[in-house]
């Protein structure tokens, strides 16, 4: 890595470390490498919430109801990792089973109403 010029200036000096940063990682793409402000802007390349387990768990909670079994957000998210899976597995396997007896009780209900001359 090749040397920097003494600079007395702290804005200059940290802008010119950014960018020598961001140049030997390739942190940058190329929109953000053309953008008027790339040296101060938050890159998509370092936004870890995007890929962090913690968006994840905090997604399946709501898509799976998990409130709705008694478990808090809080008290799930202080759980460790296993738990958590674990907790989610079982929440998964609970609705597929409600749906599979749902669309069961409504072949049954058919059933019965073809038996006493009714059209489905």
């Amino acid at each position: 890595m090749e040397e920097l010029p003494q600079i007395n200036d702290p804005v200059r000096r940290r802008l010119i470390l950014d960018e020598a940063y961001y140049e030997h990682y390739d942190l940058q793409t190329y929109k953000e490498a053309n953008h008027p402000f790339h040296a101060v802007l938050a890159l998509e390349s370092e936004n870890w919430y995007n890929h962090s387990i913690m968006k994840t768990r905090l997604e399946r909670y709501f898509e799976l109801e998990v409130g709705n079994y008694g478990i808090g957000l809080e008290e799930l998210l202080s759980l460790p990792r296993f738990y958590v899976e674990e907790i989610f597995r079982i929440v998964t396997d609970l609705k597929a089973k409600k749906t599979k007896s749902t669309a069961s009780s409504a072949e049954e209900l058919e059933k019965q109403l073809r038996e006493f001359g009714g059209k489905p």
